[in-house]
């Protein structure tokens, strides 16, 4: 896995939004064969609620 979508909210006014984020050269993870996506180790990312 190479993409993930984050969302932002916004502090002056301009409300939340999401982002598309593609970090084709860091991997972070991997969809097994029944479709569940496995994180690697060492990722952190709260959104996917992943902490090392």
């Amino acid at each position: 896995m190479t993409m993930w979508q984050d969302h932002f909210d916004c502090c002056e006014g301009c409300g939340p939004s999401f982002l598309d984020i593609s970090l084709p050269e860091r991997p972070w993870g991997e969809v097994e064969a029944d479709g569940t996506v496995s994180v690697y180790a060492g990722v952190s990312h709260y959104e996917l609620g992943v902490y090392p």
